[in-house]
């Protein structure tokens, strides 16, 4: 049988069909989000190791060593999913301060790109947004720089909220059993975590909304149980993490025991408000400002996926989100947490509410525009501002009373230039005006926040997240025990060592020397051609060993400062208040 020739109307729709446009694989959203992750996995890669260790980070590195090198590791709230990162990355690149820190920069690196999965929820704005805030704030990167389970928490925490708005959307139960995983792997990540499981209790309980079927339910618990023990095990390698990882809850409530006092709440505090100025910026313009006409604010666009409240509620994010971080923030006081990554589950929600004040300022100066005029004046109000800076830190360095009387008239200058362009310009350009002043102000001082923080000389700088650090010295005794091993041994490692004491700071410098012991007090003639003693402490040596003491911890405190030495630590975050030094006595055998 002959076959007939196609309809006319089939080949006019193969050539429809071939002149469609093809769907773009990657945009310039994407491109945007990988250069912000870049950008952030560069400052957090830039020389973590240049610090040495601090006691803390210290416990947690030694722990990790001992369990690369197939040691038992010691029971304690350590996290296990640290330990199981550690051990992988030792077995790679060897054990070092810059691979005991390579986890958490790492994590903070990713950090940027989990907000992607966000978008339906925030909007597309507001997720870029947020990951440029993550990148550079300064107590973010402190945080993924140092050693500490919050960071994975905070990283994991983004990633499950995404994957429940995606579920709650698509209904694919894919996007569920990530999030029940993340959970799981989270309960062994760090003790912030439980913070962030009351926020979501209480935002369930609050609205009262079924969120998963008895079905449901079961296949999630089971998901999460079997990733927390996974995790918590390095995939049933490190049997003693499941301990390890229940012991995190402890550590998260020790603050109900009345372990924390009044110092530990404060340094919280105020290193929210002396580190963090943009974002509380931002986010008070995200609770404060009217949303422009024609823009969406912190809504989410037209051409955006529809968010989980709707258009007409996308104010009910903000509202959650401003909830959300006082409620973390007066946990985390409570508690009296803690360490470099304790203020990360109020900074969390604070990074989110501030992304949503970015972008509503980007939508009023896209609608209503930003005037030539407008510039000329917030350059003006900044020069003026910038002379009160340079009087004001004049002034922290030299007891010039003329200099504290010019920076004050600078600053009553410019709160008449304000109060005249309200009056003659009108009420909205001089909101124009003072956000766009203060947000290049905010700006340039997080920028030099986060440079000295992270990279500024920590014996000079005194920050105030870093009140106890290790001092240099003990890497000089390091490098000093090692020439003296390869002097005498012929090995820089084979030098018999003694360490009285339980200084975690010395056992993860000295872990290398294979004659390594450790005392936790010397009671006993010993051996040893070098012998690492506490300061001020006499002990049985039995012979004339030659000694020189050390510093091993430096300790400082922001309560000591007063007036002018309290301005220039401020300005410059130098501080000659008395510091606590914790000192040993490194002793030699002739």
């Amino acid at each position: 049988m002959e076959s007939k020739p196609h309809p006319p109307y089939q080949k006019r729709s193969a050539a429809t069909l071939s002149r469609q446009p093809r769907v773009k694989v990657i945009t310039l959203e994407h491109l945007l989000y990988g250069a912000i992750a870049l950008a952030a996995l560069c400052i957090r890669l830039g020389g973590p190791g240049n610090r040495p260790l601090n006691p803390d980070e210290a416990t947690w590195a030694i722990a990790a060593w001992r369990f690369s090198q197939g040691m038992e590791t010691p029971s304690g709230a350590i996290s296990p999913v640290y330990l199981a990162l550690s051990w992988l990355l030792f077995a790679l690149f060897g054990s070092g301060d810059f691979t005991a820190r390579l986890p958490g920069a790492l994590a903070g690196g990713m950090l940027p790109l989990a907000f992607f999965l966000l978008r339906p929820l925030l909007g597309r704005k507001t997720a870029l947004a947020a990951a440029l805030l993550t990148a550079f704030s300064p107590l973010w990167v402190f945080a993924s720089r140092s050693i500490n389970g919050d960071i994975f928490v905070a990283l994991l925490m983004v990633v499950a909220l995404g994957a429940a708005t995606t579920y709650v959307r698509q209904k694919d139960p894919g996007w569920l059993y990530l999030g029940a995983i993340t959970l799981g792997v989270g309960l062994a990540s760090g003790p912030s975590i439980y913070t962030y499981l009351v926020m979501g209790g209480l935002y369930l309980a609050y609205t009262r909304r079924p969120f998963l079927g008895q079905g449901e339910l079961t296949k999630v618990m089971a998901a999460l149980i079997c990733a927390l023990l996974l995790a918590s095990t390095a995939f049933l390698l490190n049997p003693s993490g499941l301990g390890q990882a229940a012991d995190l809850l402890p550590e998260w409530a020790q603050g109900l025991a009345g372990k924390a006092g009044f110092a530990s709440r404060s340094h919280l505090l105020l290193s929210l408000l002396l580190y963090e100025p943009l974002m509380l910026l931002l986010a008070a313009a995200a609770v404060l400002l009217p949303k422009p006409r024609g823009g969406a604010g912190c809504s989410v666009q037209p051409k955006e996926a529809p968010s989980l409240a709707g258009r007409t509620e996308a104010n009910l994010v903000g509202r959650t989100l401003l909830l959300w971080f006082t409620a973390a923030l007066l946990i985390q006081l409570f508690l009296g947490a803690s360490g470099p990554g304790a203020i990360l589950p109020a900074l969390l929600p604070l990074t989110l509410l501030a992304a949503q004040g970015l972008a509503k300022l980007w939508d009023m100066w896209a609608s209503q525009g930003f005037r030539y005029v407008e510039a000329v004046e917030a350059g003006l109000a900044l020069a003026v501002l910038c002379y009160a800076y340079l009087t004001l830190a004049g002034y922290s360095l030299a007891d010039a009373k003329i200099l504290l009387g010019l920076a004050g008239i600078a600053l009553l200058v410019t709160t008449s230039l304000f109060i005249t362009i309200w009056l003659w310009r009108g009420g909205s350009e001089a909101i124009h005006v003072i956000l766009a002043t203060f947000l290049v102000i905010c700006t340039l001082w997080t920028i030099r926040l986060c440079w000295g923080l992270n990279f500024g000389p920590l014996p000079y700088e005194k920050h105030l997240p870093v009140t106890e650090f290790t001092s240099p010295e003990v890497q000089d005794l390091v490098s000093s025990l090692e020439r003296l091993s390869s002097y005498r041994t012929g090995d820089p490692y084979a030098l018999s060592v003694t360490l009285v004491g339980n200084s975690p700071t010395l056992r993860w410098y000295l872990r290398r020397f294979e004659n390594l012991e450790i005392e936790g007090e010397l009671s006993r003639r010993i051996d040893s051609t070098a012998v690492i003693t506490p300061m001020g402490s006499s002990f049985p040596l039995g012979e004339d060993y030659r000694g020189r003491d050390f510093t091993v911890t430096v300790r400082w405190d922001l309560k000591a400062l007063r007036g002018r030495e309290l301005l220039r630590w401020l300005f410059y975050r130098e501080a000659k208040s008395e510091v606590t030094e914790e000192k040993a006595v490194l002793w030699v055998k002739p």
